[in-house]
């Protein structure tokens, strides 16, 4: 009984290691890969570096930086901002946004989230959750990507862009994992292989001190 058990843990071990939340170094390297990549028409990145307070995007022989911060499993990165009026409604249009979108954009990408328009944070779909339901904080439902407005002076307020590495659908090199790689909609693998370990563990344990009598033959 005890190598059935040991059995066990090595062939969920395996799964356990490809299963893990994506940590910082690695969300990182999948930034610092992002080269020569056409955003839009005539904007095109031609490499990007990190240090510990900007991502910086080399555009169109321009540089352009984006500030981050990285807490808890939450990637935070913003460019731009957007003016509200006295009943929360979107004033013309969020300005300075284009970098943060970019890197958002390529996450989106990166991941296999399914699209949903409603969802998508470009300009306009921010502006139209703004002046529908005004609020700090925004997240799509499979808790991978969401946006958060933080009020600087008067009525203007930042566009911070969220990643969170532990959500349904995480940002990887897809050359390493394959692109149909996703995690399980109701958490992440992580979770998911924990509880399956455990539950191993704790029916072999269960077994071993409690073991089936063999049937004596008549």
């Amino acid at each position: 009984m005890k190598k059935l058990l040991f059995l066990l843990l090595v062939l969920l071990f395996p799964i356990t290691v490809f299963a893990k939340t994506p940590n910082r170094d690695e969300t990182f390297k999948v930034i610092n890969n992002i080269k020569n990549v056409t955003v839009i028409d005539g904007v095109k990145i031609e490499y990007t570096t990190v240090d510990d307070e900007y991502i910086t995007f080399m555009v169109n022989g321009v540089e352009a930086k984006v500030k981050y911060t990285f807490y808890n499993n939450k990637l935070s990165f913003s460019s731009g901002s957007v003016l509200l009026d006295s009943n929360n409604k979107v004033i013309g249009e969020p300005f300075d946004n284009e970098f943060a979108f970019f890197l958002y954009s390529i996450f989106e990408n990166k991941s296999s989230i399914p699209y949903d328009e409603n969802t998508y944070y470009n300009s306009d779909t921010i502006k139209k959750i703004i002046n529908n339901s005004f609020a700090t904080d925004y997240k799509e439902k499979t808790n991978t990507f969401g946006f958060s407005l933080e009020k600087e002076e008067g009525n203007k307020y930042r566009i911070v862009y969220n990643y969170y590495l532990d959500g349904d659908y995480p940002v990887l090199e897809l050359d390493s994992v394959g692109e149909d790689f996703e995690n399980p909609a109701t958490g992440s693998y992580s979770v998911l292989i924990t509880v399956m370990l455990l539950s191993v563990v704790c029916l072999g344990v269960y077994t071993y001190y409690n073991p089936i009598k063999k049937v004596e033959k008549i």
